[in-house]
């Protein structure tokens, strides 16, 4: 009876620890994140709000490379988001929480409640991050870059040097701002 009783046990304790050991080898593992946001302009005057919105998606897989869940959008992600100066010391920095659909937003019209976001008070040019770092420590962004203006402008102009851009390739542009003073017109600067 007690050998009965101790093969049982045995027993158990094998199954428990199988179905504990395929767990383990049918969790996820590796992620693949992309996060990306878009801001209306690229130049800003000092202190201007920026108004920003952007998504998180996020697929895992095992360590044997099984889709466990695609890419798809990722609610309740924290994402940081920097404002960077040319030197890369960071100027300013926020936290953004997404939400259902995997959305992150700064403060606008639309989103009022949203995180205000503002333009540095130094002119020059910048460059603005978004950050989200998965459960195994891997950070995952983007990033472009942004001129801030001392002054104000009349007339801005930013011309990309071509039609289409295929992702992660850089997008070059040149911006022209332009102050009217009567008939004429200075240009403040042209990148």
């Amino acid at each position: 009876m007690k050998t009965n009783r101790l093969n049982r046990a045995i027993f158990l304790f094998f199954i428990v620890f199988s179905i504990l050991f395929l767990m383990k080898s049918a969790s996820a593992n590796y992620y693949i994140g992309d996060v990306y946001f878009t801001i209306p302009d690229t130049v800003f005057m000092s202190g201007e709000r920026i108004e920003l919105k952007g998504y998180l998606y996020l697929a895992n897989y095992t360590d044997n490379g099984t889709l466990v869940s695609s890419l798809s959008v990722f609610s309740g992600g924290n994402v940081s988001f920097e404002i960077r100066a040319s030197n890369l010391s960071v100027i300013d920095q926020k936290n953004f929480t997404t939400d259902s659909g995997g959305a992150f937003y700064s403060k606008s019209n639309y989103y009022t409640s949203g995180t205000l976001l503002s333009a540095p008070s130094t002119a020059g040019s910048y460059s603005l991050r978004a950050t989200y770092e998965d459960a195994n420590s891997t950070s995952w962004f983007s990033e472009f870059g942004i001129v801030v203006v001392n002054q104000t402008l009349d007339l801005l102009n930013v011309r990309p040097e071509k039609a289409k851009y295929n992702p992660s390739e850089n997008v070059e542009v040149e911006v022209e701002a332009i102050k009217k003073i009567g008939d004429n017109k200075s240009t403040i600067l042209s990148s």
